[in-house]
C-alpha cells in the first residue's frame, strides 16, 4: 500500500489551508537563509562552502514548494486522476530535495572534500525517497539522523570555540530535529502535525536570525 496520501493530508479538520500558509513562510524564510548565505560568499569567494550552504537551503526551498503544490493538488477535486502523474512524482521530489538538503547541511560540517559523496549520496537518498512511498515514516527518521548529526557537530564546535553564532546555530538545528521527531509521530494523532508544522517554522526562523547576525559580524570584520 502507498502511504503518500497520507503525508499530504494530516491536517486536522479546519487547518488545512493554514498548514499550506506555514509552508509558505517556511520556503520565504529558507529563501532568506539561502540569500543571507550567498551575500556571505560574496563577501569571501574563498570559502566554496558559503556557496554549498546557500545551494543547501536553495534545495530545502524548492522542496517546501514542491510539497505546497503537492497538498494543494490533492486536495483539487481533480486529484484522482492526476495521482500517478503528478502528485506520487510530487511526493518523492518532495522527500528527496529535504533529505538532500539536510544532507549538504551535515556534509558542510566535515572538514573533508566531499565532491563525490554528494553524488553517492543523491543516490541512495533517490533510493530511500522511491521505497519511502510505502512507509514515509523513514523519510522523517533519515531526517532526524541527518540533523541530529549536524546539531552534534556544531554542539561539539561550540564546546571547543565558545563562539556565540556557532550556539545559535546548535540550537537552530535542535529545533528542527526536534520538529522532524513530531512529524515522525504523526500517525498518532493530527494535531502532533500541528505542533510539528509550528515547531518546523520556528527552527528555521530561528536559523534565519542566526544567519542574519552571522551575516552582520562579517561585515563588520570586512
Amino acid at each position: 500500500m502507498v502511504y503518500w496520501l497520507d503525508f499530504v493530508t494530516l491536517s486536522p479538520p479546519g487547518f488545512y489551508g493554514k498548514d499550506i500558509a506555514i509552508d509558505v513562510v517556511s520556503a520565504l524564510v529558507v529563501l532568506l537563509i539561502g540569500f543571507f548565505c550567498f551575500k556571505n560568499f560574496l563577501l569571501d569567494k574563498r570559502s566554496k562552502k558559503q556557496l554549498l550552504l546557500s545551494s543547501a537551503f536553495l534545495v530545502l526551498a524548492a522542496s517546501f514548494l514542491v510539497k505546497i503544490a503537492t497538498n494543494v493538488l490533492t486536495h483539487s477535486e481533480s486529484a484522482p486522476t492526476l495521482y500517478h502523474q503528478y502528485l506520487a512524482a510530487g511526493f518523492l521530489a518532495h522527500l528527496f530535495l529535504t533529505l538532500f538538503g539536510f544532507y549538504i547541511l551535515y556534509a558542510l560540517t566535515s572538514k573533508d572534500d566531499l565532491t563525490m559523496n554528494y553524488v553517492i549520496m543523491a543516490y541512495f537518498i533517490l533510493i530511500l525517497a522511491y521505497f519511502a512511498r510505502f512507509n514515509y515514516h523513514w523519510f522523517h527518521v533519515t531526517a532526524v539522523i541527518f540533523l541530529l548529526a549536524s546539531t552534534r557537530r556544531y554542539v561539539l564546535a561550540y564546546k571547543e570555540h565558545k563562539y556565540k553564532n556557532t550556539k545559535l546555530l546548535a540550537i537552530s538545528f535542535s529545533i528542527i530535529t526536534l520538529s522532524q521527531v513530531f512529524f515522525t509521530f504523526t500517525y498518532t494523532d493530527r494535531w502532533v502535525y500541528v505542533a510539528a508544522e509550528a515547531i518546523q517554522l520556528l527552527g528555521y526562523c530561528f536559523l534565519l536570525y542566526t544567519f542574519i547576525m552571522v551575516l552582520k559580524n562579517a561585515r563588520k570584520k570586512k
